[in-house]
């Protein structure tokens, strides 16, 4: 069973993106929009439009990540993984440090995204690739998979194709939000890239997703979300493929809007293992779910 684990964290959110859920969505990147609040809002539809916008404007982000994916059926386990990012949306560059554990075993992976280039950091790799490093060079629409990586990005197209209700105020870590909760609509449900791929070859088939948005009184950005799925998908099992129901929870923390953000790729980069091609990856980031 410890083979089945590259399989399953591969679905995790956390790898494109930290674990900002979306696969895809074809909302597109953020166009420097600004905030549009005018006061108290009086209802879900009015608050979405308000913090899309506020969403849209954002330029600097860090994002800290906890994700549970259940697997049941003829496989029953538990996939978890939690995730610390910064995100420099003007600039493209973002850092990722992740942790996944799985059946007794954890695994560290560190991801730049730079020069539209994603490079990855982890032990668990010298075995496959012997290589402690691997890269996925950049797509040809490079802004499309920048995209698909950016957290915050992803976690607007979700909030772009659901439809939402306002359900009062709260206090989270010390700030005042809205709570938003959204359900997409599943006939928007291929446009976010999840029903893209027969299951047999390990697509994934959704059939629930929603999310709560906790957005701030003040700034309408997101403070923090919390997103349950459903549906099933298909592992490698050895030399056969099995059919599996996914419950997958992913709680996100948003902060850090307008800190400066930094990444540094280590010299070591250099021996990264190149894999696939840049249409591949874009294509590839589009069917994880972390």
């Amino acid at each position: 069973m410890r083979r089945l684990l590259p399989a399953l964290v591969a679905l995790l959110v956390l790898t494109a993106g930290c674990s900002g859920l979306l696969p895809g969505g074809s909302d597109g990147p953020p166009t420097n929009g600004t905030a549009t609040g005018t006061g108290t809002p009086t209802d879900g539809s009015e608050l979405r439009a308000d913090t899309l916008a506020a969403m849209d404007a954002v330029e600097t982000y860090r994002v800290e990540a906890n994700v549970s994916t259940r697997y049941s059926g003829t496989l029953d386990q538990t996939v978890s993984g939690t995730s610390e990012g910064r995100f420099d949306r003007t600039a493209r560059v973002a850092y990722l440090n992740q942790t996944q554990s799985a059946l007794g075993q954890s695994y560290v992976v560190e991801t730049y995204y730079v020069n539209d280039t994603v490079y990855q950091r982890s032990e668990s790799y010298v075995l496959q690739y012997d290589s402690e490093w691997i890269r996925l060079p950049a797509a040809e629409n490079a802004s499309e998979q920048w995209s698909r990586f950016d957290t915050l990005t992803r976690q607007r197209a979700l909030l772009n194709a659901s439809n939402v209700t306002l359900d009062g105020t709260r206090t989270v870590n010390g700030t005042e939000v809205y709570v938003l909760r959204a359900q997409v609509d599943r006939s928007r449900l291929d446009e976010l890239g999840f029903t893209a791929g027969p299951i047999e070859q390990g697509g994934l088939n959704v059939t629930s997703l929603n999310a709560t948005f906790y957005v701030s009184t003040e700034t309408n950005r997101p403070v923090r979300s919390v997103t349950n799925l459903t549906g099933r998908t298909t592992v490698q099992a050895g030399d056969n493929r099995r059919t599996v129901r996914i419950q997958q929870r992913i709680d996100l923390d948003f902060g850090g809007y307008g800190t400066p953000v930094t990444v540094t790729l280590p010299e070591e980069a250099a021996t990264a293992v190149p894999l696939g091609t840049g249409a591949s990856n874009a294509s590839g980031n589009a069917t994880r779910l972390a």
